[in-house]
């Protein structure tokens, strides 16, 4: 039987499909060996997926870092609606449905780029299953968020090259939900890179003249305002963050990265002892498409003899990019800039570019000889064999360990630490010479063991509150809690007493008199601190400092008075650092991480200290009275019980606000006459407008696409 190209199109869909369906099985119940897919991702969709079933929105995360905002965390993707399915199906294995979703949706959008240039249907598919499955989106699989912001771009350039080929209303308003749901999935580099790439490929097609150009930044200025909501709280957090990988140039590929054209796992397993390539860059510097598509890309630039097109100049161009600072080409530039613009991440725009030289390569007019040609024959070969290729990489690269999350240990320790935490906080430690223990010897029992042992980020899943976080972009301040961890041991000040530490898991013991071992196995020391101080204190004392640095190292000293005497920092003008009080307070939440209330006696304290990180967007009340929040300790927060004095010399500068009606009753809720009522709550700003832009952009948007869809119905139904 003679088999046509709808049919060869067909065959590939449903062998993909199965293949997908395959892994789907093959990870139930497990996941791919990355660690930050342990610690970092299914931790963070954890807390999204908690939060949205108890009808919260996850603006802050109380259980890292000593609290840090969530939403504004653009690698959150709390608004991303494909995620939403989580919220009813729940990550344990579903997570990994989700993943293979987005593998496939990858793989539809590149099949229509493919055809928006005319290819035969069969092609196109081989070349969107290619990548899909290539080696870097394979790596994605661990990666949700990644790989679901990576999904979009080649739907965003088909319907772009579609527009270009014929105006639509319909086709802008895709164009429009396409970019939406890009920046939605949480990943801002890949949507600045994508972004970028887009702009060079319309300059390409249209110059710098003409009308569409306003129809492309009017897509462009829609789908901002439909994720403002995401974006808004992103641009805010950048304005007090602290980035700890910059200064570093941890994001620019190192030449042994290209080696992967030539194989997926010729580096070896990362995180593994004999890892050969540059770890942070594990997922970003796979450069494999399989060794056919590699043969044909590299004759592709043959056969042109140095005339290249946009496409081949393209793949040129980001091929090299990538490396950075570690190029000589690109060494006119200072360091400084390639840090910050993480060039490595730039690397999927490769793979995009490559595979579309392929597909424009492949497409040319089949030999009219007949099906018995030796080249006919030559081509199902290498299709056979490059298929072939790309199904064995996930087995290369993939290596499955059971989810640890799911192992009866691991939840059993997790309560028992949960339990003697209580409202205080966790810190895991390793060891600097041996992270694991000796009995640790593959993927599966390292999974385990960090967490069993609870490491940062990983408490989120049990609701343990740490000290740590497994994070590159935290409120500025904590970064000195952060290097404390590192570098403290053994932690004789009073650093982590002020955090509210009270439960420390070691794999050596702690010497000062606070610090009580509790039990202590093979590797591993469990100590209670007794210095630790509660969630909440009174002092009655006040040290002024001339930065915020000054203030924290006070806190080196074991001596330091916490239980009595706060440190505050001044800024430049002599004023204590604090956050400006508004007057709105909005009905409280019960059980919100957003929303703290304390009754305390009316005695002769003066602040009262909250363990949450000092970030804007907090607002605090004393008995119905909006106050300034004051920075205490470097990092946390604090309020005056009196009227807040925001300098030392207390003259000049307090704040005379109207009591609010509801203090009274709040007083009485709690059953404490003469007593004071505290409350905090974070509602940022950035968030209030961005979420008001947002309804109000999706209520225009829906309004033109449903008149849009009645009027091209009524046109199909006129023309037929």
């Amino acid at each position: 039987m003679k088999l046509n190209d709808k049919k060869i199109s067909n065959a590939i869909w449903v062998g993909y499909g199965a293949f997908l369906l395959f892994w789907v099985v093959r990870l139930w119940g497990q996941m791919p060996a990355l660690m930050d897919t342990l610690e970092y991702v299914f931790p963070e969709k954890w807390f999204n997926v908690e939060s949205f079933q108890k009808g919260l929105i996850p603006l802050w995360n109380p259980y890292i870092a000593c609290g840090t905002p969530h939403v504004a965390n653009f690698q959150s993707a709390a608004f991303y609606p494909f995620f939403w399915i989580w919220n009813l199906t729940g990550l344990t294995n579903w997570i990994f449905v989700m993943v293979f979703a987005h593998a496939l949706l990858a793989a539809a959008g590149f099949y229509f780029w493919m055809r928006s240039f005319k290819l035969d249907k069969g092609l196109a598919a081989l070349c969107a299953i290619t990548f899909s499955g290539s080696a870097y989106l394979t790596y994605l699989w661990g990666f949700p968020t990644h790989l679901a912001s990576l999904a979009w771009i080649p739907w965003i350039f088909w319907i772009s090259n579609e527009l270009l080929e014929r105006f639509s209303m319909g086709k802008w308003l895709l164009l429009a939900a396409f970019w939406s749901f890009q920046i939605l999935a949480g990943y801002p580099i890949f949507t600045f890179y994508a972004l970028v790439f887009w702009l060079v490929f319309l300059a390409a097609k249209l110059g710098f003249k003409g009308k569409l150009w306003l129809g492309f930044l009017g897509v462009l200025v829609s789908a901002l305002a439909l994720t403002a909501c995401q974006w808004l709280p992103f641009i805010d957090l950048l304005g007090y963050m602290h980035r700890e990988s910059w200064g570093e140039n941890l994001y620019n590929l190192k030449w042994s990265e290209y080696l992967t054209l030539l194989a997926p796992d010729i580096l070896g397993i990362p995180g593994s002892a004999d890892y050969k390539g540059d770890y942070p860059n594990y997922i970003f510097g796979n450069f494999y498409l399989g060794l056919v598509p590699l043969f044909l890309l590299v004759w592709s630039f043959r056969e042109q003899k140095g005339k290249l097109n946009f496409w081949q100049k393209s793949v040129l161009f980001w091929f090299l990019f990538p490396l950075g600072s570690h190029s000589l080409l690109w060494a006119v530039f200072p360091a400084s800039l390639w840090d910050k613009l993480e060039v490595s991440k730039a690397s999927f725009l490769f793979v995009f570019c490559a595979i579309t030289v392929l597909g424009l390569y492949l497409k040319q007019p089949s030999p009219k000889n007949s099906k018995k040609s030796w080249i006919q024959k030559a081509a199902w070969v290498f299709i056979a064999l490059w298929i072939l290729d790309l199904v064995l990489v996930p087995f290369r690269i993939v290596h499955p360990v059971p989810d640890p999350y799911q192992n009866n240990e691991v939840k059993t320790f997790a309560a028992k630490i949960k339990q003697m935490t209580g409202e205080g906080r966790l810190l895991s430690l390793r060891g600097e010479d041996q992270i694991y223990s000796s009995s640790v010897t593959d993927a599966n029992g390292s999974f385990q063991q960090t967490a069993e042992r609870l490491t940062q980020n990983t408490n989120v899943v049990w609701g343990i509150k740490s000290a740590q976080g497994h994070l590159t972009t935290v409120v500025d301040g904590f970064q000195n809690l952060s290097q404390y961890v590192r570098e403290g041991f053994p932690y004789d000040g009073r650093v982590l007493d002020a955090a509210g530490v009270n439960t420390i898991l070691t794999p050596k013991p702690l010497s000062a008199f606070k610090y009580q071992t509790v039990q202590q196995d093979a590797g591993l020391v469990l100590v209670h601190n007794a210095g630790a101080m509660p969630m909440v204190w009174q002092t009655e004392k006040q040290k002024f400092f001339g930065s915020r640095a000054e203030s924290f190292g006070a806190l080196l000293n074991p001596k330091t008075f916490l239980e009595d005497e706060t440190d505050f920092d001044l800024q430049p003008n002599g004023q204590i650092t604090y956050l400006a009080p508004i007057s709105q307070y909005e009905n409280p939440v019960a059980n919100s991480p957003c929303e703290f209330q304390f009754a305390v006696s009316a005695g002769g304290s003066k602040y009262f200290i909250l363990d949450q990180c000092f970030a804007p967007g907090w607002h605090a009340w004393v008995d119905g009275k909006p106050t300034p929040v004051l920075r205490a300790e470097g990092y946390l927060m604090a309020v005056a019980l009196g009227a807040p004095a925001l300098s030392p010399q207390g003259e000049g500068h307090r704040l005379v606000v109207p009591n609010l009606s509801s203090s009274r009753d709040r007083k009485q809720e709690f059953g404490m006459a003469g007593s004071h009522v505290i409350a905090f709550q974070y509602s940022p700003l950035s968030f209030r407008l961005g979420l008001f832009i947002t309804l109000i952009a999706l209520a225009c948007f829906i309004m033109i696409f449903s008149k849009t869809f009645t009027t091209e119905t009524r046109r199909h139904r006129e023309r037929h």
